[in-house]
Parts: structure tokens; sequence; C-alpha cells
């Protein structure tokens, strides 16, 4: 659960504000708990929701980055049309909107309202940039990007409280690559996003099993296993050919867990 900068609490989201993010032009995903099942069609915004939430919780240059390599967008094309960087982050690619992703708790009290928008004016580039940079290829690159004739494109991350912004991160796509630039931070959330696409792999998955076995921790994993699946009774590894991490419901027989 996410702690609160306010209260220094934790705090629990339960609900998810999303505006023209990804496939979502406006929409609100409510009912949220400390363990969530997302169900769907292939194309429905599961991994969407996911990438919003995660946004939303860690609003960083960091995070963005990791989302175009989780989605395999490439640099090179980046590269080739900065203007379109940014582009597959917004509802139709539509980048003159800004998109926002608005949590809320509990009580209904806005938890953390983020905005990003995108532009590619030489002063919004030079406002990313106030402080000249220490090293001196950033200096030589920012001086280079700065002429009025360059292609670039940049995406500004803000922090939205009541009627103020607040810029937290900005990137800036050109034809070099990307410079990043993560401003003051509000606080320190910390935020994990493991996609499908970077599933480990059976043997990784038994080792990090077997240390937290070994760490006493094996019937804490099988709760919550127990939490998606209540018929499971038992896991173990097994180093039959590839180490794998095994199930076994009540009077069943042992099977991978790929293909429970």
């Amino acid at each position: 659960m996410p702690v609160n900068a306010n209260t220094g609490k934790q705090s629990m989201i339960k609900s998810l504000k999303i505006f023209n993010f990804r496939c979502f032009r406006t929409t609100k995903f409510s009912g949220f708990n400390q363990i969530n099942l997302i169900g769907g069609h292939n194309n429905a915004g599961k991994t969407a929701l996911l990438e919003a939430l995660f946004v939303n919780l860690s609003p960083r240059a960091n995070a963005i980055l990791a989302l175009r390599r989780f989605r395999r967008e490439s640099l090179e094309f980046a590269k080739n049309m900065p203007e379109r960087a940014w582009s597959n982050l917004f509802f139709n690619q539509n980048t003159h909107q800004p998109l926002q992703l608005v949590s809320y708790e509990e009580n209904d009290a806005k938890y953390h309202h983020i905005e990003m928008s995108c532009g590619a004016s030489l002063g919004q580039f030079n406002e990313v940039f106030k402080e000249e940079p220490a090293d001196d290829d950033l200096v030589d690159l920012r001086n280079l990007l700065s002429e009025r004739d360059y292609t670039r494109s940049t995406l500004h991350i803000h922090l939205i409280n009541g009627n103020k912004k607040r810029q937290l991160s900005s990137l800036v796509a050109h034809s070099k690559g990307m410079i990043t630039k993560d401003l003051k931070l509000p606080d320190e959330r910390k935020a994990n996003y493991i996609p499908a696409s970077m599933r480990l792999s059976s043997s990784a998955l038994a080792r990090e099993y077997d240390k937290a076995d070994i760490k006493g921790h094996a019937a804490n994993l099988l709760k919550a296993i127990q939490v998606i699946d209540k018929s499971i009774a038992e896991v173990k590894t097994f180093n039959i050919g590839e180490p794998s991490v095994y199930l076994r419901r009540q009077g069943g027989e042992y099977l991978p867990i790929y293909l429970r």
C-alpha cells in the first residue's frame, strides 16, 4: 500500500480516473483492494490500466522510459520522428490535449493527480533546462538542440494539488536520442510494474521461491497463491530437467505453475 505524503500513514487507492491515456478517453475504475484480479478480452485495456496505476504512483521520467521498453517502442523511430515519440501514451494519439490520471483513497479524497502534456516549442525545451547541466557533452547537446530549426518533442509530467501545478519530470525526444530530467519530487513512492513480457524463466522463478523458502516464507507464499486459487494445497520446486515451481491441488498431481 502507498504511504500518504501528507499524513505519513498507509493508504489504499480505491479508484482511478483516466483521461486521454492509451485506449481510454474518459473512464473510472473503482473497488480496488489489497489484491485485485483484472480480466478482459484481448485489447480491452488491462495492460493500459496497470500502466496508468504505475505512472500515477511513480510519475517519473524513468517510469515513462520503462513503459516504452515494455511496449518495445523503437528508439530509432523516436529519433527519426521525435514529434511522435510520446503519441502512443495519448488516446487516439491526440497529444494536443493533456492526459490525466487521478487516484482516490477510501474516503474519495484525491490521493494523486498526475497530468502529462506534450509540446515541441523551443520555449518548452528551454524551460526544462533552466539550469545548465554539469556534463560537458550534455551541455553541447543542449546547445545544439536549442537551434530553432531542430526537431524536438517534450513530455512534461505535473502533479496537480488543488489549483497548483507542480512540474515533476520532463523528457525530450530528438534526433540524437532522449534527454530526461527529474525535478523536485514530492515524496518517495515506490511502485513496481512487471509486464507479462518480462515473465521469469522457470529456473529463475524456482530460484526465487527457494530463497523465500529458506527464509521461512513458504507458508506466506502458499497463502498468496490460495487467494487466487483456494484448491492449491502445496507448492514445491523440483529439479527435473529445468528447475521449476510445481503446484498441487488437494488430491491431485503436481503440475508446473505455468500450466495452472
